[in-house]
C-alpha cells in the first residue's frame, strides 16, 4: 500500500506474518538534495580546497626557514626542512595544479 503525507511517500507492507506491519517512509526531497550535482561539488571542492590550504600552509612554514640564511647556515636540520619543502613542491607539483584546475 502506498501512500503520500505532506511531502513524503509512506509505503506498507506485509511481515513475515502476513500483516501490514512494516511501515517505511521515503522523503524525494532530501534524496534530491543527497544525490544532487551541487551539493556533490560543493563537498568535493571544499574538501579539496581546505586539503589545499593545509598542504600550502605546511610548505610556506617549511620555505619561510630559508628567509634567515645565517640560520639555515648553522642548523643543518633547518636545511633539510627547506629541502624537503623544496623536492615534496616539486615531486606534487602536477597533482596541485590538477587539484586547482578542477575546482576552478
Amino acid at each position: 500500500m502506498l501512500a503520500i503525507h505532506g511531502s513524503k511517500i509512506l509505503t506498507l507492507a506485509a511481515g513475515d506474518e502476513g500483516k501490514l506491519n512494516v511501515l517505511s517512509t521515503m522523503d524525494p526531497e532530501d534524496i534530491r538534495d543527497r544525490y544532487s550535482f551541487t551539493s556533490i561539488m560543493k563537498n568535493f571542492t571544499t574538501t579539496n580546497l581546505d586539503e589545499l590550504e593545509s598542504w600550502v600552509a605546511k610548505m610556506n612554514a617549511g620555505l619561510q626557514l630559508a628567509d634567515n640564511l645565517e640560520g639555515v647556515a648553522q642548523d643543518f636540520s633547518k636545511l633539510l626542512q627547506v629541502m624537503g619543502a623544496l623536492f615534496e613542491i616539486k615531486s606534487v607539483k602536477g597533482e596541485k595544479e590538477l587539484l586547482l584546475d578542477q575546482v576552478k
